[in-house]
């Protein structure tokens, strides 16, 4: 499979929406202590990107000592699934992303494939991540 890549510039988007927070933090700041100087607004596009990597980076700090990184994953959700883009016949691809196992059970009765939903494999969000 080919790389997947966010179609806009998230990191400068996140950064300026960051941004945002701590101009309005620093203005609060100001109009509740008049008689302070003021205060820096400092952002990183490289803070800003890990910011958004706040799942990846959990599961990888709170995984066993020894154990190997988490892997790729493409487009796929390290928790929850099926959250990702697949390949259809055609050649084309759609994403499906389910939050939970009541939306899963619906999908699978839209696919026309209900028994999915009764499958051992695919029973809970736990099960479908690590089917």
């Amino acid at each position: 499979d080919a790389p997947a890549k966010v179609g806009v510039a998230m990191t400068d988007i996140v950064t300026g929406t960051l941004a945002h927070g701590a101009i309005l933090a620093a203005l609060y700041d100001r109009a509740a202590h008049p008689e302070k100087a003021g205060q820096r607004v400092d952002l990183s596009l490289m803070e800003s990107q890990l910011a958004c990597l706040s799942t990846t980076a959990a599961g990888a700090l709170n995984s066993t000592p020894g154990t190997p990184p988490p892997g790729r994953r493409g487009t796929a959700h390290e928790s929850i699934a099926p959250y990702q883009a697949f390949k259809c016949k055609d050649g084309e691809y759609f994403v499906i992303g389910t939050g939970n196992d009541a939306q899963f059970r619906k999908l699978c009765e839209i696919i026309g494939k209900p028994e999915l939903a009764d499958d051992e494999r695919f029973l809970t969000n736990g099960d479908r991540v690590n089917a």
